[in-house]
């Protein structure tokens, strides 16, 4: 996830909880922990974009994850509405307006009103478990109709 706020500049961090909400309005969720120094930044930008990794973008995923490190350091990166960075190479990009926020917890979810979505041909990261795992040769290949 990633925002640009006027006191923090651009701003990421890995999420592990993020899906689809509704279709109409389009909508996606996530959350962070109540206790995490981006959910003030992320609440402050009213807006997001959802960068699904590429499966050969493991070591920006594991980067966005750590604290106290440049995490946009030699990132290649485009421009999304409203200033929204957007990391080259991903297998998409989701910008969205912050449209709620919802107590969970120990967590905050907040969701998110799309604005623009773009896929790419790469194959996303996929992590499971704590670890990323591969995706195989005929995960990639089309199934047909269901």
């Amino acid at each position: 996830m990633t925002t640009h706020d006027d006191e923090e500049g651009h701003y990421g961090v890995t999420a592990t909880s993020f899906s689809s909400l509704s279709l109409d309005p389009p909508l996606v969720q996530w959350s962070l922990r109540n206790e995490a120094y981006s959910l003030p930044v992320f609440l402050r930008a009213q807006r997001f974009a959802v960068n699904i990794l590429a499966a050969d973008q493991e070591e920006v995923s594991r980067r966005f994850a750590t604290a106290d490190v440049d995490r946009f350091a030699d990132l290649d990166l485009d421009e999304g509405i409203v200033e929204l960075p957007l990391i080259k190479g991903a297998a998409a990009w989701i910008e969205c307006s912050l449209e709620t926020t919802l107590p969970g917890g120990d967590h905050t979810i907040l969701v998110g009103r799309v604005l623009r979505a773009r896929t790419f041909p790469e194959p996303p990261l996929l992590h499971w478990r704590g670890d990323y795992l591969p995706i195989d040769e005929d995960a990639r290949q089309p199934r047909g109709t269901a």
